[in-house]
């Protein structure tokens, strides 16, 4: 096949694939629709080097790629400008499929020394072909592959620990008397250390009831054995001396645990639980530790243990709630399955599940982990729907919008909220929730004015019922509406209106104005007040761990770092865009990923490292293209147009051009 043929096929099928008419190409570019009809068709063969650049450009790909055999719909890699136009590669480059977590893999790679390219990009290649599932199997496969490495390597290297464990192990000595019940508090003392740290002795004695000459001789045999130290001995509350004890590490639990029986273990381990349960908090709180608040997880696996399912579940579920409240995600989720796995057991009734059910919907839409999110969701929806619950399933509904929205399903998002604000007649409060949300979904597809109709009438909604939070979400909407349209003076009237309503009441709503308005101040040029805002909102998202408003405001104080004479560190400006572009990796947050790799481009460039710059330029364009979201793709475009410009690049003029084109998308 000739070079000018393969060009052509390969513009025609990247249009089709991409959803694009020619018109739209030819926008892009800077062609008329007809002359690029010609050059497609073949009538016409004579097109610039410029505008081949552009297409390129437009269609995510290379002019090298775009002359050489049929190209696949997926993105091309990344590269530095100065490679556009090179036809041959002197290395092979590796195409993986985004947002799968491939660090196992890489990390096994790394530790077997694999540095052969032919060998590296045949790897990746196979592992495309492979499902997500597959992917996470195979990832979780070789960490615990790596992990027992790890620790068989350690052990080899530090045998003091199997020679305590040897000497603390059961033996015919006579001249060691270590009998089943010694064990079994052995056993139990090291976990209870395990699970606290610095344990009173007589906390000890309260939690388990024993005699404390029977502690008192198997505390004489760890000690020998070095498996606990006396790390004080400080005087309570009571003014009373007491010991402090802290274990050495030097005997493994597992070792431990062998020398008990089963039965007996679960006998010890739930009467264990079950006398630190009823401890009181005065209690428990010798030494400065509560057993009952802090370790509600180590708790809830002694229940486990012991057998006691109905109050591990209650116990993890507790556990569940302070790591949600707290912002960890994982390790609630991790909770909250536990949970899930023990109600299957217990045949817990579906009014019970409900809250367990809507904390991991809440931690999957926040994980980015949508699917899942939506499946947890809609297992409520049915149980609400069934009770009657009409305000928890209009609740439920909205939630339900949110994840369709992130997974960019508009048209069954905005049907939950249709149903929704169908059952919500009458009640002023549930329609301006309704119509907000509405609002947030008809702004992602770049219906402005709608979207502006929607705020409007929620803000009205919401001045009958004088709920402030309302109000000011319906400010803050009507405020973002604005700056999109570039109306600086009305969004800074809405935005002012949002943060007044919201300021020391509202912390989470407090911070989303605060982002606003340093995006106004930003766009404005007036970067000092834009840094202000963005530092009070970045301070006071950490606060109240919402990694997700924190790193939208990181990503927009970063670009604001640098500017306006300031003589701001580059490199902090790099690690505040960088972090916030992990983040929103993890998540698949649009909005964000895009605002944060403008500006990862923005530290690169200001670092001077052109090549990276442009490389994140062109993933933003292309992350904004995907979203389907206009205005995203017209602030990437316009981004990389000013960066373009002052590198007295011809390309800033086509992607001006495309940024015009986006915003004229605006409805």
């Amino acid at each position: 096949m000739k070079s000018q043929d393969a060009f052509r096929l390969n513009v025609r099928d990247l249009t089709a694939r991409q959803g694009l008419k020619v018109k739209d190409l030819a926008d892009m570019v800077g062609l008329s629709p007809s002359y690029l009809s010609l050059i497609l068709s073949g009538d016409r063969a004579n097109l610039s080097d410029y505008h081949k650049d552009a297409i390129a450009l437009a269609l995510g790909t290379t002019v090298a790629d775009l002359y050489g055999p049929a190209v696949s719909g997926s993105p091309v890699p990344r590269q530095s400008r100065a490679s556009l136009g090179a036809e041959t590669r002197t290395e092979p480059t590796f195409i993986l499929r985004r947002k799968r977590d491939i660090t196992p893999f890489e990390d096994l790679l790394r530790a077997f020394n694999v540095s052969d390219h032919l060998l590296l990009e045949a790897f990746y290649r196979e592992l495309n072909s492979l499902s997500d599932d597959e992917v996470r199997k195979m990832g979780s496969m070789m960490r615990n592959v790596l992990v027992s490495w790890q620790e068989a390597s350690k052990q080899r290297e530090t045998p003091a620990g199997q020679e305590v464990a040897s000497r603390a192990a059961p033996t015919s000595d006579s001249s060691v008397i270590m009998g089943p019940d010694d064990r079994v508090l052995l056993w139990l003392i090291l976990d209870l250390f395990a699970l606290i740290g610095d344990v009173p002795f007589a906390f000890i004695s309260t939690a388990t009831s024993w005699p404390d000459e029977k502690t008192h001789r198997v505390l004489e045999v760890l000690l020998s054995l070095g498996a606990v130290q006396v790390s004080s001995t400080d005087r309570g509350e009571s003014g009373k001396s007491q010991v402090l004890l802290r274990p050495s590490g030097r005997v493994e639990l597992e070792t431990a645990s062998q020398w008990i029986p089963p039965g007996k273990k679960r006998e010890i381990l739930l009467s264990l639980a079950r006398g630190i349960d009823r401890l009181e908090d005065e209690e428990t709180q010798a030494g400065g530790i509560s057993v009952r608040e802090v370790h509600a997880h180590q708790l809830a696996q002694l229940y486990l243990e012991g057998g006691d399912f109905r109050r591990a579940r209650a116990w993890y579920e507790q556990a569940a709630a302070r790591e949600f409240s707290g912002g960890m995600w994982r390790v609630a989720k991790d909770h909250l399955l536990v949970v899930s796995s023990l109600d299957a057991i217990l045949n817990t009734p579906a009014g019970d599940r409900v809250l367990a059910i809507q904390m991991l919907v809440t931690i999957c839409f926040n994980l980015g982990e949508t699917d899942e999110a939506l499946i947890y969701q809609e297992r409520n929806l049915t149980y609400w729907e069934r009770s009657g619950s009409a305000a928890d399933l209009v609740r439920g509904l909205l939630m339900a919008s949110s994840i369709l929205a992130r997974r960019r399903d508009w048209r069954r998002a905005q049907e939950y909220l249709d149903r929704a604000l169908g059952m919500s007649q009458g009640d002023y409060s549930v329609q301006a929730r309704v119509r907000i949300g509405l609002a947030a979904i008809l702004s992602e597809r770049g219906h402005l004015t709608r979207c502006r109709e929607e705020y409007e009438h929620a803000l009205d909604l919401a001045g009958r019922t004088q709920e402030q939070s309302l109000l000011a979400q319906a400010a803050l909407g009507l405020g973002r509406v604005f700056l999109w349209r570039q109306d600086f003076q009305k969004s800074a009237q809405y935005l002012n209106r949002a943060l007044s309503l919201s300021e020391k009441r509202e912390v989470a709503l407090e911070v989303l104005a605060r982002t606003e308005m340093g995006k106004l101040r930003f766009q404005e040029g007036s970067f000092s007040l834009a840094k202000e805002h963005l530092d009070r909102a970045v301070k006071a998202a950490s606060g109240m761990k919402n990694p997700e408003s924190e790193n939208a405001a990181k990503a927009w104080l970063s670009r604001c770092l640098g500017q306006g004479g300031d003589s701001a560190d580059p490199e902090l400006k790099r690690n505040l865009a960088f972090a916030a572009r992990e983040f929103f990796l993890g998540v698949d947050e649009k909005q964000g990923l895009v605002s944060s790799l403008i500006a990862c481009a923005e530290a690169e460039a200001a670092l001077n490292r052109p090549a990276e710059a442009d490389a994140m330029f062109r993933e933003a364009v292309r992350e904004a293209r995907e979203s389907d979201n206009p205005v995203l793709e017209s602030m990437a475009c316009e981004a990389y147009a000013f960066y373009l410009k002052d590198h007295d690049d011809d390309l800033a003029q086509v992607m001006l051009e495309r940024s015009r084109w986006a915003r004229a998308r605006f409805r």
